[in-house]
């Protein structure tokens, strides 16, 4: 397994460092191309090399692109409806709120209706890549001084 520091507080981490190339962009941003699979954790949870975020339903909480499932959530073996998928060039952001214990998608600023709550424990941001030759380019890793999330029509919190 490889690991590379980013800050004190993250860190990124990968099963097969000969799956992934990964380069700064500007000393902040950082850009990873997929060869097979990658995830990034902050939590003692490790994926299998070569597995998707999906195999561990009880571990996981995945949000698919356009590409697959439309912008189903996959957790605890069920897929749930309501998000918007995202597509290459977009900018997508999780934000997880640890004291109000809730995680908030949003897609190219738009927050989505389909959130977690009940989250009291630590938790792993993670990317799983499909297709050789994708890429991610992290803009941002940051602690938030308060939250930029909302109340949205049609919003969904599902219990962790």
């Amino acid at each position: 397994m490889a690991q590379w520091d980013w800050s004190p507080y993250y860190q990124v981490e990968c099963l097969d460092p000969s799956d992934i190339d990964f380069s700064d962009i500007d000393g902040r941003m950082k850009k990873i191309t997929k060869k097979q699979s990658i995830g990034v954790m902050k939590d003692p949870f490790n994926f299998t090399a070569g597995q998707h975020s999906t195999y561990y339903p009880d571990q996981c909480v995945s949000y698919s692109s356009k590409q697959w499932e439309d912008g189903s959530i996959w957790y605890k073996l069920n897929w749930i409806d309501g998000n918007e998928g995202y597509s290459a060039g977009q900018k997508v952001k999780q934000q997880f709120d640890s004291e109000k214990g809730t995680l908030i998608f949003f897609v190219d600023g738009v927050q989505q209706s389909v959130y977690f709550s009940g989250i009291k424990e630590k938790v792993r941001f993670f990317i799983c890549m499909h297709y050789v030759g994708s890429s991610c380019t992290i803009r941002s890793l940051k602690k938030l001084s308060s939250p930029t999330s909302g109340h949205v029509p049609n919003e969904k919190a599902i219990l962790w």
